[in-house]
C-alpha cells in the first residue's frame, strides 16, 4: 500500500507540472498607457506617452508608439530591456499637428521582442483648451497637495493639477503639454544642466513657471532679465516667471496665453504661404519645369510628329512609313524627357531652413532639411537635446505636412527617418537648443500709443539681410544689418488694427516682405526670405507673437550651417529671431502695455461668435495714473459691449474707438482682463487697446 501511495503522489506531482506548464506559458506581458497628462493634450504640441510594462519573462525589444491624426502619421521607437517578473516605466514623446481642437489623437503602443508583438494597447486623448494643465514639482507637493481641479482667478476656465516628474525633463518635448509648472527653489536647484535648459526653453516658448521662494533663493537658475522681484512676476520670452506664496498657492492661478494658431482660430495674423518643402527644394537647386518650357516641348513634339514628319515622308514619296515614324518619335521624346527629369535624381544636393530664436536664457532652433530619398528613405541623427518635429503650413490646411515619420532612440542619439518612394524629395525636421549667442541687442521705447522706436544691433556675428521689427499691429523694415552694426527703427500705428475685411493687404506685418507672402502673385521661392518657414513659425507660436508691449526682430542669412547632417552638400536660409520688451517713456502707452490673448474662438470651439479674453500687463517700471487709463475696442461695427474683470465678476461697460475710462477695480496686481463676445454681424474682431491718456 505504501508503494502504491508513493506512486500515486509522484503521478499527481508530475501531472501538476504538466498542467502548470501551459498556464505559465500563457501568461502575458501587460501594458498601462497614459497619453498626455491624465488624458489631456495641448493642440499642436508634442504629446508625451507614459507606458508601464509588466513582463512575465525577460524582454529585449522595443516600445513603439504609432500616432495618427487628421494630418500626419509618426512612429516613435525606444529600445527596452525588462527582467522577468519586473515592471518598467518608459516615456516617449510623439509629434503631430492636430489641425482641429475637436480631434482626439489616437496612439497605438506596441511592445515587441524582435520576433513579434508581445502586447499592445490603443489610447486616445482629449483637448480642454479652457483648462490649464498645471504640474507640481515633488518638493512643492510635499508641502501640500492641491485638489484635482480648481477655478482660475479669472472666470475663464479651470486649472487641472498633476504631479510633475522631474526626470521627464530629460526627454525633450515631454514638458510641452503643461501650461504652468509650480516648484520650490529646492526643486529647481537639483536640476542638471540639460534639465534646466529644457525648462528654460519651455518658458521661452510660452510656459509659466511659478516658484515658492524668495527672489534671493533663485540664485543663478534664471538670467537676470527673468528674475522676478518680491511678490511679483516678470515676462520671460513668450512666457512668464512668477513668485507664489506659501500655503494654498493654487487658489489664484491666472489663465496663460494661447500658444498656437490652432488655439487662436480666427484671432490670428494675416500671412500667405506655401509648403516649406517647395522653398527648401528651391534652395537645393530643384525646380519644377516652367510652363513655357512644357508648352514649347509639347509644341515641338506636335510639329515634329505631325506636319514635319508628314511633309518629309511625302517628299520622299514614302507616306506609308508614317505608321512607324510616329511611334518611334514618341518613344524618342519620352526617353529624352525621362533622361532630363531623371538626371536630378542622382544628385547629392540638399536644402534646409532654420529659425534660431534667442533669449537671455539661451537659443533654440527649428530646423528642416530636405533631399532626394536614397533607397526609399531619408534619414539623419538629431543633435543632443533635440526632438523630432513635423512641418506643416497652418495657412494651407495640411499642405506640406509630412507622414510616415519615424524617430528611433539609438546609442548615437535620436535618428529620424521617413519612408518614401525612391528619388522623391522629402523633409526631416527637428527642434532643440543651440549654442549660438543672442542675435541682437535691442532697445525699444514707446512715447505714445501708436509709436514704438529704438535701435537694433546685430550681435549674431553674421551679416543679416531683410531685417524687420514687428510690434502690435505694425512693422518696420531695417534692411541689411552687418555684424556688429546698429540701426534705428520707428514703427507707427502699432495699436491700430487694420480692417481685415478688406483682405490681408491691409496688414503691414504681412507686407513687410511682400515678395514672399503669396498675396501679391507667385512667391519667390529662392529669394533671401523663406516665407514658408516664417508662416510655419507664426502658426506654431500663434497671434501672441505680435502682441503689444513687445518687439520681435527677424533677419535672414545664408551663411549659417545646416541644422543636422544628410548626405551631400546643403544650402539654405536661416532666420534669426528675438523677442524683447518695450519700455514706456513717461506715461503708460498702449505700445508699452503687454497684451496677450488668453482665450480665443479656437479655445471653446465656438467659431466666430465665441468669446475672446485678453490680458493687459502694466509695465512695472512706470506708475500709472489709474483714472487716466482708457480702454478702446477696435471693431468696424462701432460701439460694443465689453466686460472687464473686477476681481470677482465680469462687469459690462460700453467702449468705442475713442475709448472709455477704465474702472479702477479692473486693475488687479498690475493686470487687466477684458472679455469680448464676437459677433460677425458687426465685423471681425480686430483688437483691444489699453493706454494712459495724456493729462
Amino acid at each position: 500500500m505504501l508503494r502504491v501511495g508513493r506512486l500515486a503522489v509522484t503521478c499527481l506531482a508530475f501531472a501538476g507540472v504538466i498542467v502548470a506548464m501551459p498556464v505559465r506559458a500563457s501568461a502575458k506581458t501587460t501594458l498601462d498607457v497614459e497619453l498626455g497628462v491624465d488624458g489631456f493634450v495641448a493642440p499642436g504640441k508634442p504629446i508625451p506617452v507614459r507606458v508601464t510594462i509588466k513582463a512575465d519573462r525577460l524582454i529585449k525589444g522595443t516600445v513603439v508608439a504609432k500616432a495618427n491624426d487628421s494630418a500626419s502619421q509618426s512612429d516613435t521607437i525606444v529600445p527596452i530591456e525588462v527582467a522577468g517578473g519586473a515592471t518598467k516605466d518608459v516615456l516617449l514623446v510623439i509629434v503631430g499637428s492636430m489641425q482641429n481642437l475637436g480631434e482626439s489623437p489616437a496612439v497605438r503602443v506596441i511592445v515587441t521582442d524582435g520576433s513579434g508583438e508581445l502586447a499592445s494597447a490603443e489610447v486616445s486623448a482629449t483637448t480642454r483648451p479652457d483648462q490649464e494643465i498645471v504640474g507640481a514639482f515633488p518638493q512643492l507637493l510635499a508641502r501640500g497637495k492641491p485638489p484635482d481641479t480648481a477655478k482660475l482667478a479669472v472666470d475663464a476656465g479651470t486649472a487641472h493639477f498633476a504631479a510633475f516628474h522631474t526626470e521627464d525633463l530629460s526627454v525633450p518635448g515631454a514638458i510641452e503639454t503643461f501650461d504652468m509648472l509650480a516648484a520650490t527653489a529646492a526643486d529647481l536647484t537639483v536640476l542638471g544642466s540639460g534639465e534646466r535648459r529644457e525648462m528654460l526653453g519651455w518658458i521661452a516658448r510660452g510656459g509659466r513657471l511659478l516658484v515658492q521662494a524668495e527672489p534671493a533663493d533663485l540664485g543663478a537658475f534664471f538670467p537676470a532679465e527673468w528674475r522676478p522681484t518680491a511678490g511679483g512676476r516678470v515676462g520671460a520670452g513668450r512666457g512668464e516667471v512668477g513668485l507664489i506664496s506659501s500655503g494654498a498657492w493654487w487658489d489664484r492661478l491666472e489663465p496663460t496665453p494661447t500658444r498656437s494658431m490652432i488655439e487662436d482660430a480666427q484671432v490670428g495674423v494675416q500671412m500667405g504661404g506655401f509648403p516649406l518643402a517647395n522653398a527648401i527644394a528651391a534652395d537645393a537647386g530643384f525646380q519644377a519645369a516652367r510652363v513655357g518650357w512644357l508648352v514649347g516641348f509639347l509644341a515641338i513634339y506636335v510639329l515634329v510628329t505631325g506636319p514635319i514628319a508628314y511633309l518629309v515622308l511625302k517628299r520622299m514619296r514614302r507616306p506609308g512609313l508614317l505608321w512607324g515614324v510616329v511611334p518611334a518619335l514618341a518613344a524618342l521624346f519620352t526617353v529624352g524627357a525621362a533622361v532630363v527629369g531623371g538626371s536630378q535624381q542622382h544628385t547629392n544636393r540638399a536644402g534646409y531652413a532654420m529659425l534660431v530664436e534667442s533669449t537671455p536664457a539661451g537659443s533654440w532652433s527649428f530646423g528642416s532639411i530636405g533631399a532626394l530619398a536614397k533607397g526609399g528613405s531619408l534619414r539623419s541623427t538629431l543633435p543632443e537635446g533635440w526632438r523630432p518635429a513635423i512641418t506643416g503650413n497652418p495657412f494651407m490646411g495640411n499642405g506640406g505636412t509630412q507622414s510616415n515619420v519615424r524617430s528611433t532612440l539609438t546609442k548615437a542619439g535620436t535618428e529620424v527617418s521617413i519612408a518614401t518612394g525612391v528619388g522623391q524629395f522629402e523633409l526631416l525636421s527637428g527642434y532643440g537648443p543651440t549654442a549660438r549667442p543672442r542675435s541682437y541687442q535691442v532697445v525699444a521705447t514707446s512715447a505714445d500709443d501708436d509709436t514704438v522706436s529704438g535701435t537694433v544691433k546685430n550681435t549674431s556675428g553674421i551679416a543679416l539681410t531683410n531685417v524687420a521689427v514687428f510690434s502690435g499691429y505694425s512693422a518696420a523694415s531695417i534692411g541689411t544689418l552687418p555684424a556688429g552694426e546698429e540701426k534705428s527703427f520707428t514703427i507707427t500705428r502699432v495699436s491700430t488694427p487694420r480692417n481685415f475685411q478688406n483682405g490681408p493687404m491691409d496688414d503691414p506685418r504681412a507686407n513687410i516682405w511682400p515678395e514672399v507672402n503669396g498675396w501679391q502673385g507667385p512667391p519667390q521661392l529662392g529669394g533671401p526670405v523663406n516665407g514658408a518657414l516664417w508662416t510655419s513659425y507664426l502658426g506654431d507660436t500663434g497671434s501672441n507673437i505680435f502682441r503689444l508691449g513687445r518687439v520681435v526682430v527677424a533677419g535672414w542669412t545664408r551663411e549659417e550651417a545646416a541644422p543636422f547632417p544628410v548626405s551631400g552638400s546643403a544650402s539654405g536660409r536661416t532666420a534669426f529671431v528675438q523677442d524683447d520688451v518695450v519700455t514706456p517713456s513717461g506715461i503708460l502707452t498702449a505700445g508699452s502695455i503687454r497684451s496677450d490673448v488668453v482665450r480665443a474662438p479656437g479655445n471653446f470651439g465656438g467659431g466666430p461668435n465665441a468669446d475672446v479674453v485678453a490680458a493687459f500687463t502694466l509695465a512695472s517700471t512706470a506708475t500709472p495714473r489709474t483714472s487716466a487709463l482708457r480702454l478702446r475696442l477696435r471693431s468696424p461695427g462701432g460701439s460694443t459691449s465689453v466686460d472687464t474683470w473686477n476681481g470677482s465678476a465680469w462687469v459690462t461697460g460700453t467702449y468705442d474707438a475713442d475709448g472709455t475710462t477704465l474702472p479702477s477695480s479692473a486693475i488687479q496686481s498690475d493686470r487687466v482682463y477684458v472679455r469680448v463676445h464676437l459677433n460677425q454681424l458687426n465685423g471681425p474682431f480686430q483688437g483691444l487697446v489699453l493706454g494712459e491718456v495724456t493729462p
